[in-house]
C-alpha cells in the first residue's frame, strides 16, 4: 500500500511531462495482485474529473445573483479579486476596488464576462493557471458589477478567516520583518519577489510554508502548559481536539496542514499506523476533489510525509540529500534554476528557523509588545537572510527540464537510494545541469506571450547569440525571467530598445541588473537612462552579429509622439526578413515609405499591437509582408488589435498571427 500511494504521488510529481510513461511503469511494477482494486480507484478518479469538467453551470450574462465572498481576498490599484461560492460551486470573481470586503459577505450584483479560467501567459514554459484554479475546483471566473452588500453569513468558519485576516493586518502594522511571522503562524506569504526567489532557488521555501513542524510544536507546548497544570490525559486529548481545526482555520488552511491536522487527530483518538492514516487521507481527498494532484502542495506534502516513513535513515545528510533528489524533478521545473547545495544549506538552516524564528514568531503573534525579543527576532531574521542570499552565489541554471533530465534524476535517486553513493548520484546530477534544453538545438526567433507589450528572443543553437528586443511590460517580470531561464539564458549579447513606453521597457531594469547585457541599443536616451551604457542610434545603420544581417532604422526627426520615434529593426537571414516596427504609428510609416526604397518582407511585426493609428495601407504595399504577427494581449483594455487594422491586412492577403490568440510564435531559422 506505501509503495503504491508513494509511486502514485511520483505519477503525479512528473504527470505533466512525457517522462510520465516511465512513472507509470514504476507504479504498475509495484502494484501487487491484491492491490489490483486500486486500479479501479484511479479509473473512477477520472471519471469523477470528467464529470467535474462537464458539470453545467447555469448563470446568463448581465444576470443579478447573490454571492458570498469565499475565499482569497486581494486588492490591486483598481480591482479587488477573491473566490465566491454561488450554488455550491467555486468561482473566482473581480469587482471593482473595494476595501471593506470581507469574508462571509453576501453581494448582490450582475454577473458578466462570464468565461472558463484561462491562462494569463501562453508560452512553452508558461506558469498553468487553468490547472492551478482546477486543483481547487475553480473553473470560471466573472466580473461582478454594482455590487452591493446584503449582509453577512455568519458561519463560525468565516468569522475565523476574517479574524485572521485582521490579526495579519495588526502584525504587519508592528513589526519590521512581519512577514515572517505572518507566514509562520497564519500561513500568509508576503515577501518580495528577491526573498522570494532567493528561498525557492536554494531549496528551502518550505520552512515558509506551515506544516506538520508547526502543529506539532503548538501542540507540544499544548501538552506541556497542561501537563504542568496536571490536566489529565482526557482533558488534554479534548483540549488538542478543539485547537487543531481552529488553527487548521487560522493558518489559512493549506494543504500540509490539513495533512498534518488529520493525521494528528486520528493518531490522538485511535492506534492506527501511520502509513495507514495517510493512505486513508491521500484516497479521500482525491475523491473529494479529483484535480488536487494539480497543486503542488498537494503533491510536495504527501511525497515528503511518505518518505519520511520509507526513508529508514534519518540521519541529517543522509535524509536531506534523499527530500533533494527526490523533489527535484518537481522543484527544477518551477523556477529552472539547481543549488547543490540545497541538502546542506536545509541541514543549516532548519534547526536555525525550528528552534528560534519560529518559536518567536508564535510568541510575538500573541504578545505584541515586547521590544526585546522582537529585536532578537530581527538579528535572527537578519542572519537568516544573509545565509540564503549567501548561498544564491551557488545557484545553477538548468534549463527546461525534459523527459532525458528526469530520467537522469530519477536514476540518481535510485543509485543514491540503492547503493547510499553520494559521489555517483551528485555526478549523476552534474549530467543533468550540463546538458542543453531541447530548445537550444536550433535557432530561433520567439514572439513572447508577455500580455499587452512587447519581447522578442532571438538565439542560435546553444545560445551561442542571444539577442532581445523589448522586454514587456512591468507585470510580465517573472514570466519574462522564467523564460529566459527555461532557455539556460544568463547573458543577453544583444538588447534592442524600440522606445521607453512602460510596455516595451517594463523590464529592462531587471534585464539590467539580473542578467548580463553586453549590448543595448536604443534610438534616443531618457533622463532617467542617461547613467546606463547605451548605444545611441542616430542614422541608419547596417551590421552583421553572428551571422544575421541587421538594419537599425531611427528616426530621422523628433516626433511629438513618443511611439513615431520607435526604433525600427530590420533581421535578415538567408530568405527570411522580418520588420520589427516598435509603436510607430501612420506619420512615422509615411515618412518611412519616402525615405526607404521599396523592398518586401516575409513577416511584419504589427506596430503599435494592432492599434488603428498604425498599418497604413501605404506602408504595406512598400514592404509588401507575407504574414503579419500581432503582439498584444487577451481581451486588452484598448481593444487591439483594431477591426480596422485586421481588415487593411487581410484584404491585402497577408496572414496574421496573434500572440492573444495562439501564445508564444516561434519562427525556425535555417542557418
Amino acid at each position: 500500500m506505501t509503495f503504491f500511494v508513494l509511486n502514485l504521488l511520483l505519477l503525479l510529481l512528473v504527470i505533466h511531462s512525457s517522462a510520465s510513461i516511465l512513472a507509470i511503469f514504476f507504479f504498475i511494477f509495484y502494484i501487487k495482485k491484491n492491490h489490483l482494486y486500486y486500479i479501479l480507484a484511479i479509473v473512477l478518479l477520472f471519471i469523477t474529473q470528467f464529470i467535474h469538467i462537464n458539470k453545467s453551470v447555469d448563470l446568463q450574462e448581465n444576470e443579478t445573483i447573490l454571492i458570498t465572498v469565499y475565499d482569497r481576498i486581494k486588492h490591486s490599484d483598481y480591482s479587488t479579486s477573491f473566490i465566491a461560492k454561488y450554488n455550491n460551486n467555486k468561482f473566482l470573481v473581480y469587482i471593482d476596488y473595494d476595501p471593506s470586503i470581507k469574508y462571509g459577505d453576501i453581494l448582490s450584483g450582475g454577473a458578466f464576462d462570464f468565461a472558463p479560467i484561462s491562462n494569463q501567459y501562453n508560452n512553452k514554459v508558461s506558469f498553468d493557471t487553468i490547472k492551478y484554479y482546477q486543483g481547487q475546483l475553480i473553473f470560471h471566473k466573472f466580473n461582478f458589477d454594482n455590487h452591493k452588500n446584503n449582509g453577512m453569513n455568519n458561519n463560525f468558519i468565516y468569522k475565523l478567516k476574517n479574524f485572521r485576516s485582521r490579526q495579519i493586518e495588526v502584525i504587519n502594522d508592528k513589526y519590521e520583518n512581519a512577514s515572517y511571522i505572518n507566514a509562520l503562524v497564519f500561513g500568509h506569504r508576503n515577501f518580495d519577489d528577491s526573498l522570494n526567489k532567493a528561498f525557492s532557488t536554494t531549496g528551502i521555501i518550505h520552512i515558509l510554508s506551515i506544516s506538520g513542524t508547526h502543529l506539532i510544536f503548538i501542540l507540544g507546548t499544548i501538552r506541556f502548559i497542561l501537563y504542568f497544570f496536571n490536566r489529565s490525559i482526557f482533558f488534554n486529548k479534548i483540549i488538542q481536539t478543539i485547537f487543531i481545526p481552529l488553527y487548521f482555520f487560522l493558518s489559512g488552511a493549506n494543504i500540509p496542514i490539513f495533512r498534518a491536522s488529520i493525521v494528528q487527530l486520528i493518531t490522538l483518538h485511535s492506534k492506527l499506523k501511520k502509513v495507514d492514516i495517510l493512505n486513508s487521507v491521500v484516497i479521500t481527498m482525491i475523491f473529494i476533489n479529483p484535480f488536487i494532484f494539480y497543486n503542488v502542495s498537494f503533491v510536495l506534502s504527501f511525497t515528503i510525509a511518505y518518505s519520511l516513513i520509507y526513508y529508514k535513515n534519518k540521519n541529517l545528510f543522509p535524509f536531506a540529500t534523499f527530500l533533494f533528489l527526490l523533489l527535484l524533478p518537481l522543484t527544477s521545473n518551477f523556477n529552472y534554476i539547481i543549488n547543490i547545495f540545497t541538502p546542506l544549506i536545509n541541514i543549516i538552516i532548519v534547526p536555525i528557523v525550528t528552534m528560534f524564528i519560529l518559536p518567536l514568531s508564535f510568541y510575538l503573534s500573541i504578545i505584541k509588545s515586547d521590544f526585546l525579543l522582537a529585536s532578537i527576532f530581527d538579528i535572527f531574521i537578519f542572519i537568516l537572510e544573509k545565509m540564503i542570499f549567501f548561498f544564491t552565489n551557488f545557484n545553477i541554471i538548468l534549463g527546461f527540464v525534459g523527459p532525458l533530465k528526469i530520467v537522469l534524476m530519477l536514476f540518481s535517486l535510485f543509485v543514491f537510494i540503492k547503493y547510499k553513493n553520494y559521489f555517483k548520484s551528485f555526478f549523476i546530477i552534474l549530467l543533468v545541469i550540463f546538458i542543453p534544453p531541447l530548445t537550444n538545438y536550433s535557432a530561433s526567433i520567439n514572439f513572447l506571450d508577455v500580455g499587452q507589450g512587447d519581447a522578442v528572443l532571438i538565439t542560435k543553437p546553444f545560445n551561442s547569440l542571444t539577442i532581445l528586443i523589448d522586454t514587456g511590460p512591468p507585470s510580465s517580470e517573472f514570466e519574462l525571467d522564467n523564460y529566459l531561464l527555461s532557455r539556460k539564458i544568463k547573458t543577453i549579447d544583444f538588447l534592442f530598445i524600440s522606445h521607453f513606453d512602460s510596455d516595451h521597457v517594463g523590464n529592462l531594469d531587471f534585464i539590467l541588473q539580473n542578467y548580463k547585457v553586453k549590448n543595448t541599443y536604443v534610438s534616443y536616451i531618457p533622463e532617467e537612462y542617461q547613467h546606463f551604457n547605451f548605444i545611441l542610434i542616430n542614422e541608419v545603420t547596417n551590421f552583421n552579429l553572428g551571422g544575421f544581417d541587421f538594419t537599425l532604422f531611427p528616426p530621422n526627426k523628433r516626433y511629438d509622439n513618443d511611439n513615431d520615434n520607435s526604433l525600427v529593426v530590420l533581421f535578415k537571414n538567408n530568405d527570411l526578413d522580418i520588420l520589427f516596427t516598435g509603436d510607430i504609428e501612420r506619420s512615422r510609416e509615411i515618412d518611412m515609405v519616402s525615405e526607404i526604397s521599396k523592398f518586401d518582407i516575409d513577416i511584419l511585426k504589427v506596430a503599435h499591437h494592432g492599434s488603428k493609428t498604425s498599418t497604413d495601407i501605404s506602408f504595406l504595399s512598400h514592404f509588401s509582408p507575407e504574414y503579419a504577427i500581432i503582439t498584444a494581449g487577451y481581451n486588452n483594455r484598448y481593444g487591439h488589435p483594431h477591426d480596422d487594422v485586421v481588415s487593411i491586412l487581410e484584404k491585402n492577403n497577408i496572414i496574421i498571427f496573434e500572440t492573444a490568440i495562439i501564445g508564444e510564435i516561434k519562427i525556425n531559422i535555417m542557418l
